[in-house]
């Protein structure tokens, strides 16, 4: 006897849904282990997956907004990227800044303004900014691979929090003409969670006031989501659902860091503001 199939919302929806989380969850999982490793390996095998995931976001992002590439719009767009990073990692920042904002405007003039070259530039400065902030915030000093830690953790717990009191909540739209998934709900998820996460880092770091850095966390997690919106915000303009299929249940390697590439920032600004000198002290330990 044939099986009625499952309506709209009911069990076969329900299951496809709770598969996509699986997977969704079990490659964010690999992907953090990856991650976390490398951190705290040592400081150049991170600079390495630095500049190798920024090669990867740079070409998604070209074709997000420009379609087709040429080669050699892609190695300057490229080239920049690793340069300033190579500056940074050795303690040349000012000189990795200026690399992208001279990379920035030479890739915009390559690739031509009325064909979508201003978008390319921007792109520079909009991969290139986190992935230096993260090589500073490590290279730093002795605690970098903590500050970068934090960064990420904060990062992930605000996602995967957003995405599950989202699902589990519901209620109104946060971004309905921006991301219509998106709820208020997963929003104040996110970064209750990231609060959680940051009050159990501090206790077990130590030496930290365990309330500034909750707050840190807070402002942190609340630009994470921003950048998130931005992506989608983008994709919108473009008329893309994905950046790439690199990653399952997440899309592209830039669907997965689009809220980490704002709250790399976000992070090196607040270190820069209290002590550029030791950046991944001025982060994570308050008085």
């Amino acid at each position: 006897m044939t099986q009625p199939k499952s309506p709209p919302g009911g069990q076969g929806a329900r299951a496809k849904s709770n598969s996509e989380l699986g997977l969704r969850l079990a490659s964010g999982l690999v992907l953090a282990v990856l991650a976390l490793a490398l951190v705290k390996i040592g400081s150049w095998p991170f600079i390495g997956l630095i500049a190798l995931a920024s090669a990867i976001v740079a070409w998604e992002w070209s074709g997000l907004v420009g379609g087709h590439i040429a080669k050699p719009v892609y190695a300057l767009f490229t080239g920049s990227l690793i340069c300033a990073i190579a500056l940074t990692a050795a303690g040349q920042g000012i000189y990795g800044m200026a690399v992208l904002a001279g990379g920035a405007l030479l890739t915009a003039l390559t690739g031509g303004f009325g064909t979508g070259g201003g978008w390319l530039g921007a792109g520079v400065l909009y991969v290139g900014l986190p992935a230096t902030a993260l090589v500073w915030l490590r290279m730093g000093d002795a605690s970098g691979w903590l500050a970068v830690l934090f960064v990420f953790l904060i990062v992930w717990s605000t996602d995967t929090g957003a995405y599950i009191t989202g699902r589990y909540f519901g209620g109104p739209r946060l971004a309905p003409r921006i991301s219509p998934h998106k709820t208020w709900s997963g929003a104040v998820g996110g970064i209750a969670i990231s609060a959680v996460i940051a009050c159990i880092f501090a206790l077990w770091l130590g030496g930290t006031l365990p309330l500034a850095l909750v707050l840190v966390a807070i402002l942190l997690a609340i630009v994470a989501e921003l950048g998130d919106l931005a992506e989608s915000a983008i994709k919108r303009r473009f008329q893309v659902k994905d950046t790439g299929t690199l990653i399952p249940g997440h899309g592209g390697l830039l669907d997965r860091v689009d809220a980490l590439l704002f709250a790399a920032v976000a992070a090196a600004l607040l270190a820069i503001v209290r002590s550029p000198c030791e950046p991944a002290k001025a982060l994570l330990i308050w008085p």
